[in-house]
């Protein structure tokens, strides 16, 4: 199986059923699950680690080099790219405008 995943017999059997229903390829069937599997367990990856970048950037003083590690990449390089790819900001923008937000809230109370 890809990914050396194990799938149970019921699911296989499942799987096999759904194929002949659909008149596709068992193999086929169960290549088009693992990628949309794997898709979704990387945009949750994706998810997790932005909204990690997001909340140091918000929050603490920290350079772009320790937010990065702290989030999980191996590169700030990469980080920044990934951040604006998803956000439209890059990571100085947001926590400029995050720490505007701050202290207009902080006046507020």
């Amino acid at each position: 199986m890809p990914g050396g995943s194990k799938v149970s017999r019921q699911s296989s059997a499942s799987v096999y059923a759904g194929a002949f229903w659909y008149h596709e390829n068992p193999r086929k069937t169960i290549e088009i699950f693992y990628r949309a599997r794997d898709a979704s367990t990387a945009r949750q990856d994706e998810n997790s680690h932005r909204d990690r970048v997001k909340q140091l950037l918000a929050e603490t003083e920290h350079a772009l080099e320790r937010i990065a590690a702290l989030a999980g990449f191996d590169h700030p390089e990469y980080m920044s790219v990934a951040f604006k790819r998803e956000t439209g900001k890059t990571p100085g923008k947001f926590r400029q405008l995050a720490q505007l937000a701050g202290s207009s809230r902080i006046r507020q109370t």
